[in-house]
């Protein structure tokens, strides 16, 4: 689940935090920090939105992990879901989602 909101201050790239890819919500694709990532907290536009409970960090440690990062995923994430699954097959994908 995703934590209560956090009201008077600003999240940070940490362990569990939500972001938009590349700092744009217009992709519509998001990424879960599994590390803290203080250096995107420099980025224009990179502004987590949300935080992630322990038992759902649990299910993400899960997902395929044989990307690292600097392999070029913003790049092509900028270029389409096309380039995305033709670059990074294994990537594991989040189709669907709700918030309760």
């Amino acid at each position: 689940g995703i934590d209560p909101p956090v009201t008077g201050q600003s999240l940070l790239n940490v362990r569990g935090s939500l972001n938009f890819a590349g700092g744009n919500s217009g992709t519509g694709q998001v990424y879960v920090n599994i590390n803290n990532n203080p250096h995107l907290d420099k980025e224009p536009g990179s502004l987590p939105f949300a935080m992630l409970d322990d038992k759902s960090m649990d299910i993400i440690s899960s997902v395929f992990d044989g990307y690292s990062a600097g392999m070029g995923q913003v790049k092509a994430v900028k270029q389409g879901a096309d380039e995305v699954k033709k670059l990074f097959p294994k990537m594991s994908r989040i189709e669907k989602c709700w918030i309760v």
